[in-house]
């Protein structure tokens, strides 16, 4: 091939957010939105956010693509939610 150059073209960017809620509050997308694009319900989405539920594999990739959020988020937000809270020792 001569001279074969790479097109570049240039790439929609909404911004790297750390999680679902930092997305939706940064871009004021709304979780019905959210989980029709990613043809999911409403309540799926509103579970992953609030860390409830960790999302099955392809719900998780159509989310990252998305919203553009990292795959740890999932986890990190979900065991943040089931860390024990520390009771203080009975004197």
């Amino acid at each position: 091939m001569k001279n074969a150059r790479k097109r570049r073209f240039r790439r929609i960017r909404r911004g790297h957010y750390a999680d679902l809620t930092s997305y939706m509050k940064g871009t004021g997308d709304t979780q019905a939105h959210i989980a029709t694009e990613v043809k999911t319900s409403q309540a799926a989405i509103s579970r992953i956010a609030n860390g409830l539920s960790l999302p099955r594999a392809d719900l998780a990739s159509r989310l990252v693509a998305y919203a553009r959020i990292p795959y740890d988020s999932f986890l990190r937000v979900y065991l943040a939610r089931q860390r024990p809270k520390r009771r203080r020792a009975a004197a």
